[in-house]
């Protein structure tokens, strides 16, 4: 009876796990075998991705699972079903196949609604990148229309999600996308090249003004991401994402060597800083701390 009632169990876990969400937290016991295997698993899979910023931040949310181990970070069993299904979708996907506006990995992430903030900013800070690259605002918009219907055409994998408490990486991708063509149809609107879209209430354009006074601060442009990105992730500043904070921040600040950042450019340094831009920001803090005392 009991082999019969554990395989039954087994069925409807397997089958309707979805549904049933599991909030309460896994023991210790079986959360350190369970991390401990996902994590060997994983090791056995990451020669396949490929190289870039998008394998080293998904080979970084390994690490901070076996960390968040160490730390007693509360786990709920539906989180680490999604480890599990990533690291078996890895084996099992087609890494050699990209799409014509998407990387594979790109791919794989919208599949896996893999919906971290950092792999989010990634996607439109190199969308942002090509952008840039292209001089008429007609050019820019049928781009960035291509790109919207080539993301709306990707699969998806249902109810499967990273951060169930954060948005789908669906729904923060397509509103960046809708923003960028409302604000170009606005601004060809203005210069005369077409009609204002109706969903457009006022021209975007004329909203937007550029500073015209600087803050020339001390450290250098990667140095200005690692604090930035401090800020964001310690919740000393409150945004929407990091894509935001850097948007709304970096057009204000200059530097000894520039007088003009590129918010794009800045936040993309922030995911890989060198050890002597840590050390020298690490150090310029602590003589803020020392200054504060002295207050």
């Amino acid at each position: 009876m009991t082999d019969v009632l554990g395989g039954l169990a087994k069925y409807l876990e397997q089958r309707y796990g979805y549904l049933l969400r599991f909030p309460d937290p896994l023991p210790d016991s079986n959360l350190k075998a369970r991390v401990a295997k996902i994590s060997a698993e994983f090791q056995s899979v990451s020669s396949l991705l490929p190289p870039g910023l998008f394998s080293e931040l998904l080979s970084m949310h390994f690490v901070r699972l076996a960390e968040r181990v160490r730390s007693r970070f509360v786990f709920s069993k539906s989180s680490l079903d999604y480890m599990n299904a990533l690291v078996r979708r890895i084996h099992e996907w087609d890494w050699d196949n990209s799409h014509k506006a998407f990387d594979a990995i790109e791919r794989f992430f919208v599949y896996m609604n893999f919906n971290s903030k950092a792999v989010m900013d990634l996607m439109i800070a190199k969308m942002e990148s090509q952008l840039s690259l292209l001089e008429k605002s007609e050019d820019k918009l049928l781009y960035l229309m291509d790109r919207l219907r080539s993301f709306r055409q990707l699969h998806r994998k249902p109810r499967i999600c990273l951060n169930p408490g954060y948005w789908s990486l669906d729904q923060f991708i397509e509103k960046w996308f809708e923003a960028e063509i409302a604000f170009l149809r606005s601004t060809t609107a203005l210069a005369g090249h077409g009609v204002p879209h109706p969903s457009i209430k006022a021209p975007l354009a004329q909203q937007v003004s550029l500073p015209m006074q600087k803050i020339r601060c001390g450290l250098s442009g990667d140095q200005i991401a690692i604090v930035l990105r401090a800020a964001d992730e310690v919740r000393m500043i409150e945004s929407r994402s990091l894509n935001m904070v850097f948007k709304t921040m970096i057009p204000y600040i200059a530097t000894d060597n520039r007088s003009t950042l590129s918010p794009s450019s800045i936040r993309v340094k922030s995911y890989h800083p060198e050890h002597r831009d840590k050390s020298f920001v690490i150090d310029k803090l602590h003589q803020m701390i020392e200054k504060i005392k002295d207050y």
